[in-house]
């Protein structure tokens, strides 16, 4: 609009602030899109790049150590109920409450 202005008159002077104001919204938005990449954008970009595959890799691990505690789990109450059956002498007694004993500590992972 700028270029179209011509002499003096009204029309002129309505252009020329119709093409300064374009431009001022032009460079408004140009820096608008700096700043949203700036603080958007690249610390986005930053925190999948790093964050997410340590996120991944430590749910993986979790998931992993979980399936091992069900696993043991599984295995310490078969060993508890073999110990029931088979109680009979102080021996045994003794073995039932380590049992127990690794039980709670598995229970307090």
């Amino acid at each position: 609009m700028l270029e179209n202005a011509g002499e003096d008159g009204l029309m002129s002077f309505a252009l020329v602030e119709c093409g300064r104001v374009q431009m001022s919204l032009a460079n408004e938005a140009m820096e608008h899109e700096a700043k949203v990449e700036q603080y958007v954008a690249t610390p986005l970009q930053h925190i999948l790049d790093t964050d997410v595959p340590n996120i991944l890799k430590h749910k993986r691990n979790l998931h992993r150590l979980t399936m091992d505690m069900d696993s043991a789990r599984t295995r310490y109450f078969q060993a508890v109920k073999l110990s029931h059956s088979k109680l009979s002498t102080g021996n045994d007694l003794f073995f039932f409450s380590l049992f127990y004993l690794i039980y709670y500590i598995l229970l307090l992972l």
